[in-house]
């Protein structure tokens, strides 16, 4: 078979079901990547914090556009449906690959004003989980332009399933959910997402759909929805695949021009493969197929092949359908002579009945499979528009010729007889280094073209993506100046082990406005860190502009710090504007004239009697003096501190001990008339919960002001061993221990309570309300459902004294340690108990270290070391401070810190290396121990 080129992305080669040694190497060669990238960030992030002088401490703050952020496979088809099996579990977690070195968790970057009229951003999903969404696909209804609808990959049930999102008012609000009809998604799976209205408003969806197992499940559905994306019809297959033949990569077009002669048609194209034997074997041939519809998707005829020799190993169908009813379908495939890429173009003039020689639009360079430094797949996919006036054809493509992946476009005014171009279309320097991909194109009703795509030039190591923008006036080849419409960066390395954000992104212009879709993985406070879908609205005439960037603020007290933010007027009026900065009270006067964009210089001033860990709110009220303007308002809330705080408990003295979890430095202890046992943070780090073992209850801390705030009580004013906040924060774990009279509670607005024999210690199985609970001196794991207050499973361990226990994000695994170190392994699905080997004198608690197979062993308070051990045994110590007892560690698993209750200390080892990198004195008795789940602080700017 010749060799296919490298954007071809046959997705069987990431499938359950083929060759084992295949799969073997992917994984071996996805380890041989990642294990660098660690090494490097560690060793970069060691250096970092260790340099000497320690500058003053400063938070990133970005601010938003006009309004505030929200503060709140596995088949034989492509991988957009989960890509290697774990993937499916993955996906509704947190996981996380390791950034590129010195990345640092940071998601916001320096904006300049932008050209492009762009603002709010908005998430289009409710989903209430933390499963992906990525993939989307954007149209907009011809008979009311203010109902849009997107199509995408949504995994808020497991697997890959055609999620539909439709607003009817232009963007600002939106219902979601899943296409009706799918048998369960154990079973069939959805991907490919592509919708499209007709003439009428009908809207449809296309989606290629799959099985886990079977070679001739599935194919392409197509669904429809009368009343503009609300509610959908049964879907109905277009075509299905058999054990040799399997549909990719659909592309779904309507003839909506009421000029054409086939308005109210619709068209499908896609890829069919070809297998040698079944689709266990090789791939014999791929071909463009085609088929179109005159009864509103009921039926499809003329189904035909389009590519032929060509094309070799065509993938990457595009479609788009011109003012006179005129059908163009592009495709990316191999040159079957020298082995490179190239477009070819199929065009039919009546309505598909028929199409025209192919003709090769031209070579192209197309982009390595993953982009360098990420892991990702990316592709040259092209993607196609037409001018609904003088059907002029625009292409795009993301092009590797200079070394970096740029967007790069054609034009052609004579309906694919001829080409103009190529353009580049991203306006950052050539060959810079920064990439630009997954593009998107779209031509409004005023003839004006808009590009949108993914673009990592913000992020100097090339590795976040924004999205980017800009406008093509068709009198010119000439895109206009490049502006951000993203207000955030997107870290590409969440879920998916950072394999997978889609294979396309969308673009949609009406009369309504220019709305992009993209996927999205930003902090925003709630379901943190998981690919969503996103628009962003189209900034009005009457509207101002904030545009994001990232101000920074110097801490030190009495040190003064100037920072410049941008205002931007897009609108028709000339507008004054008050700038009022508290508590200083500075005030300026500046007048914005229409279509201008001026700098404001605010100073900003820390009081000289801040203390470290009080609070300095500075607030920026802009006041439009015009009639009718609105009120824009951004505040800065930062702490005298680097971000929030580590803490650990001290049960000798009564105290708790605050630390910087990145320098290490000590700040004062606080003291409670109690006697502390365990401490657990939101993730922002901004609230703590801290049990009281003298006479029961659970303290509320508030970190940032470093006092307590709230107390909230405990059945029967029992003491609690140890707490546990539930991933989304909506719950709060307590266990009562006691031999013989243990339980579990909920504390948090319930009384839910699960008597268990000597419970002692929680761990959460991810996304649910199940809890694993250890069992003391019974021996035993407990499953627990706590919304149903009762033992799922109970489990004999044949270890006694069992102390700490932790569970796998995926759930699968929990392990647990007794009091004399032995380290047990639990399989839930077989309920299976295996021993791990190793040598550690007693044990106190585990954890697992995030993003690795490591789990991380204290050896408690006649001990001296953590043991480090895999599923297979034992595999090194580390020496820290006399009587470790707790061991947690960063979110990103580079750091580990241990509470040392004879030394009286916290150890911060770094993980990659197995190394102790400094201990922190902390007072008598440490026990519990916390650290925020980000090293920093990132707030926005409220908006109006």
């Amino acid at each position: 078979m010749a060799q296919q080129p490298e954007f071809h992305k046959v997705h069987h080669n990431l499938d359950t079901r083929r060759q084992d040694g295949i799969r073997r190497r992917g994984y071996l060669y996805l380890s041989i990547c990642l294990i660098p990238l660690i090494l490097l960030g560690s060793i970069y992030l060691a250096s970092w914090v260790s340099r000497a002088g320690n500058p003053p401490l400063r938070l990133p703050i970005e601010v938003s556009g006009v309004k505030a952020i929200d503060p709140h496979n596995l088949h034989i088809g492509p991988a957009e449906a989960g890509g290697w099996p774990f993937f499916a579990l993955l996906a509704r977690t947190l996981s996380r690959a390791p950034n590129p070195a010195g990345q640092m968790g940071a998601f916001s970057l320096p904006l300049p004003p932008s050209p492009s009229n762009f603002g709010r951003n908005i998430p289009v999903g409710h989903d209430p989980t933390t499963a992906p969404q990525n993939e989307p696909f954007i149209a907009i209804n011809p008979t009311n332009p203010n109902n849009l609808l997107i199509g995408a990959n949504d995994y808020r049930e497991g697997d890959a399933r055609p999620g539909y999102y439709v607003s009817r008012d232009a963007g600002q609000s939106w219902q979601d959910g899943l296409l009706p009809g799918f048998p369960p998604a154990s079973l069939l799976a959805g991907g490919d997402p592509v919708v499209a209205y007709d003439h009428s408003g009908t809207a449809y969806y296309a989606a290629i759909n799959f099985s886990r197992s079977l070679c001739n499940a599935g194919g392409i559905s197509l669904s429809r929805s009368a009343d503009g994306g609300s509610t959908w019809d049964s879907p109905a297959w277009v075509v299905s695949n058999t054990t040799t033949t399997f549909q990719d990569k659909v592309w779904l077009a309507a003839d909506a021009h009421e000029s054409s002669g086939g308005k109210g048609q619709i068209y499908l194209t896609w890829v069919e493969y070809q297998y040698a034997g079944d689709c266990n074997g090789s791939i014999l041939r791929t071909t463009v197929k085609f088929a179109g519809s005159e009864d509103k998707g009921k039926s499809f005829e003329n189904s035909r092949s389009l590519s032929g020799a060509e094309s070799a190993y065509p993938q990457a169908t595009a479609m788009t359908v011109g003012p006179d009813g005129e059908i163009y379908v592009i495709w990316a495939a191999q040159n079957p002579t020298s082995g490179g890429s190239r477009l070819v173009l199929a065009r039919s003039t009546n309505g598909g009945v028929s199409f025209l020689p192919n003709e090769i639009i031209r070579e192209i360079n197309p982009l390595p499979s993953t982009l360098p430094g990420s892991s990702f797949r990316v592709n040259s996919f092209p993607a196609l528009a037409s001018d609904p006036v003088s059907g002029t054809l625009y292409l795009v493509w993301a092009d590797y010729a200079q070394g970096d992946s740029d967007i790069m476009l054609l034009r052609s005014p004579d309906h694919g007889d001829t080409w103009e171009g190529p353009v580049r279309v991203n306006d950052d320097p050539n060959g810079n280094g920064k990439d630009q991909f997954f593009p998107a194109i779209a031509v409004g009703p005023d003839q004006q073209v808009h590009i949108s795509w993914y673009d990592r030039r913000d992020d100097p190591a090339n590795y976040l993506y924004g999205v980017y923008a800009t406008q093509l006036d068709p009198a010119n080849l000439t895109p206009s100046r490049n502006g951000r419409v993203s207000s955030l960066l997107s870290d590409p390395s969440y879920q998916f082990a950072g394999t997978f954000i889609g294979d396309y992104s969308g673009i949609a212009a009406s009369s309504s406005g220019v709305f992009p879709a993209w996927t999205d993985v930003r902090p925003t406070g709630y379901n943190d860190l998981n690919q969503d879908i996103y628009t962003a609205l189209p900034v009005r005439d009457y509207e101002t502009v904030i545009s994001p960037l990232t101000a920074t603020i110097s801490l030190q007290p009495g040190r003064q710090e100037t920072q410049t933010l941008w205002l931007q007027n897009v609108g028709l009026l000339t507008e004054t504007y008050t700038i009022r900065i508290a508590p200083f009270r500075t005030i300026e006067l500046l007048e914005l004239p229409g279509h201008a964009s001026t700098p404001i210089t605010m100073g900003l001033q820390t009081p000289q009697n801040a203390s470290e860990g009080s609070h300095i709110s500075q607030t920026v009220t802009i006041l439009p003096a015009s009639e009718g303007s609105q009120l824009l308002t951004a505040s800065i809330l930062g702490v005298a501190a680097f971000g929030p705080p580590g803490w650990v408990v001290n049960r000798a003295d009564t105290t708790l001990s605050p630390f910087d979890p990145l320098t290490g430095a000590r700040f004062a202890a606080i003291q409670g008339a109690f006697a502390p046992s365990d401490i657990t943070l939101t993730r922002d780090g901004q609230r703590g919960y801290v049990s009281n073992r003298k006479d029961g209850g659970i303290w509320v801390l508030d970190t940032l002001r470093h006092a307590y705030v709230d107390q909230l009580p405990t059945p029967n004013n029992r003491v609690a061993a140890q707490l546990l906040l539930s991933v989304d924060e909506s719950n709060l774990y307590m266990v009562l221990p006691g031999y013989g009279v243990g339980s579990v509670h909920l504390a948090t607005g319930s009384t839910t309570s699960v008597p268990l024999p000597g419970a002692w210690s929680i761990a959460q199985q991810a996304g649910s309300g199940y809890l694993w609970v250890s069992a003391g001196a019974a021996a035993e794991i407990h499953l627990v459902d706590m919304t149903g207050e009762r033992r799922v499973q109970s489990r004999q361990v044949g270890i006694s004294s069992l102390m700490g226990i932790a569970a796998t994000l995926d759930g699968r695994f929990v392990y647990g340690v007794s009091g004399n170190g032995i380290l047990v392994e639990v399989d839930q699905r077989s309920l299976e108990v295996r021993q791990i080997p190793g040598n550690l004198p007693s044990g106190y608690s585990l954890a697992l270290r995030p993003g690795s197979d490591e789990i991380y062993v204290t050896s408690g308070p006649t001990g001296n070391i953590v043991g480090i051990f895999n599923r297979q045994g034992q595999i090194d110590t580390i020496q820290v401070g006399a009587g470790p007892k707790f061991v947690v560690f960063s979110q990103d698993g580079t750091w580990a810190y241990t509470s040392n209750s004879i030394e009286n200390s916290v150890t911060k080892i770094l993980a990659p290396s197995r190394t102790v990198y400094n201990t922190i004195e902390v007072d008598r008795g440490p026990h519990g121990l916390a650290i925020p789940s980000r090293a920093r602080i990132y707030l926005p700017w409220s908006g109006r």
